[in-house]
């Protein structure tokens, strides 16, 4: 009597197969289909699929990382590798009128810098500080996730809203209500360009200077 693997040679290996007629799949070394009856020869036998491969996790974030998700990206490093990049990113935002600096660090899960800002256009050449944070943590092997937040220290912005204050009253006492709503409109600009546009640009710019450091590491464990 003929056996199994002399029907097909993936039964040798123990391979299930899946019947012809109903698609169920039969065992190694059966003869006839356990659902349906139906005899299982050579040439009717067909291999069960393969089983489906779990889906690659997605890197998410931003700077080319995927769709951009605000202060946060998944990079395919371990923890002390993402920290030693985004070490070395820091130093990178010191570009044009931004200037950053190091304030602490806890291996590898924490970095907490400055950047300031001084621009005559923009800040009236009065220094604007900001505040940043960087948190790194574990999230699979060989994944890490790194959290930037970056906040405005309102405090460092005072002088520049004093002299905003003085350029309003001359402004009204000049012009009258149209110095007002005019300035006025340059003012809460200005306030709103410092305290949401400037940090979100020094986060994209801090992504795409961990793309760039030592030589694009991602991918490596």
């Amino acid at each position: 009597m003929q056996t199994r693997s002399e029907f097909t040679g993936c039964a040798a290996t123990g391979t299930p197969d899946t019947c012809p007629k109903c698609n169920a799949t039969v065992p190694p070394a059966a003869q006839f289909c356990g659902a349906c009856g139906t005899s299982l020869t050579r040439d009717s036998l067909r291999p069960s699929a393969a089983p489906a491969q779990p889906p690659p996790v997605p890197i998410r974030g931003a700077a080319g990382f995927g769709a951009p998700n605000d202060n946060q990206i998944t990079v395919l490093v371990n923890q002390q590798a993402a920290f030693d990049v985004a070490l070395t990113s820091v130093a990178a935002l010191s570009v044009g009128a931004f200037k950053a600096s190091l304030q602490s660090q806890a291996p590898p899960q924490n970095i907490r810098f400055r950047v300031v800002c001084k621009s005559f256009w923009r800040t009236g050449g009065i220094p604007v500080e900001y505040n940043g944070d960087i948190q790194i943590s574990r999230v699979a092997p060989g994944q890490s996730l790194v959290q930037v937040l970056l906040k405005l220290n309102w405090s460092s912005v005072v002088p520049s809203l004093f002299l905003c204050a003085l350029g309003l009253a001359s402004l009204t006492y000049f012009l009258g209500g149209f110095g007002f709503f005019f300035y006025s409109i340059l003012i809460g600009y200005g306030c709103w360009d410092t305290s949401v546009q400037y940090p979100a640009k020094l986060t994209r710019d801090f992504f795409a200077a961990m793309q760039k450091a030592e030589s694009q590491p991602f991918g490596r464990n």
